[in-house]
């Protein structure tokens, strides 16, 4: 889900965005938790990644079900949605069923937001299909790569999204619910061919 080259790249910088330093916390976490070394200091760090991440879903007004989840340049940033979805995975390693659970519908309505569902989704140039989504040859995709994106960062936001999408399958299935993120919302290219 996250690039090395990329993560590496901006891991070791003071001056990052409050999502990527979620991120680089969130990382420390799966790892010390995964570290027979250094597992004593998993719960810090969770909690640590946690407060960092609650902080940045508090709205200018103070209301927890408000978020300020967007970016200065519109966009809700993809690094965030890859920390939640970080700590819930260790929330399935080590807290109770119930509050990894939330953490991980809490992600998908982060993921919902973000519009990364549609980040391949095609407009409707093609006159004869009268729907919002063509994939014609002759259509262009509706998300297109901005100056500061790269492939690297697309394909990374593709995988974040089929990573959410795997653990929105196993909650509901451990969870005896319906699924959050349905198959027919998701619009990616195909990657085969």
């Amino acid at each position: 889900m996250i690039h090395k080259r990329r993560f590496f790249a901006w891991a070791s910088d003071d001056n990052v965005s409050p999502a990527r330093c979620s991120l680089r916390s969130a990382m420390q976490t799966i790892a010390s938790a995964m570290s027979s070394q250094f597992c004593v200091f998993a719960d810090a760090l969770y909690a640590r990644t946690r407060h960092m991440l609650e902080a940045q879903s508090a709205s200018d007004t103070g209301l927890p079900w408000m978020t300020r989840t967007i970016a200065p340049n519109g966009r809700i940033e993809h690094e965030r949605i890859q920390a939640w979805l970080l700590l819930a995975h260790y929330e399935f390693l080590r807290k109770p069923k119930h509050q990894a659970h939330l953490t991980a519908e809490r992600t998908f309505r982060l993921l919902q937001l973000s519009r990364l569902v549609e980040l391949d989704l095609y407009d409707g140039n093609d006159p004869g299909t009268g729907s919002l989504t063509s994939f014609s040859s002759s259509s262009s995709p509706v998300h297109q790569l901005s100056p500061d994106e790269t492939w690297v960062e697309i394909e990374e936001k593709r995988r974040t999204l089929w990573a959410a999408f795997v653990l929105d399958r196993l909650t509901s299935m451990l969870n005896d619910r319906p699924a959050m993120l349905h198959e027919e919302i998701v619009s990616l290219e195909s990657s085969i061919g």
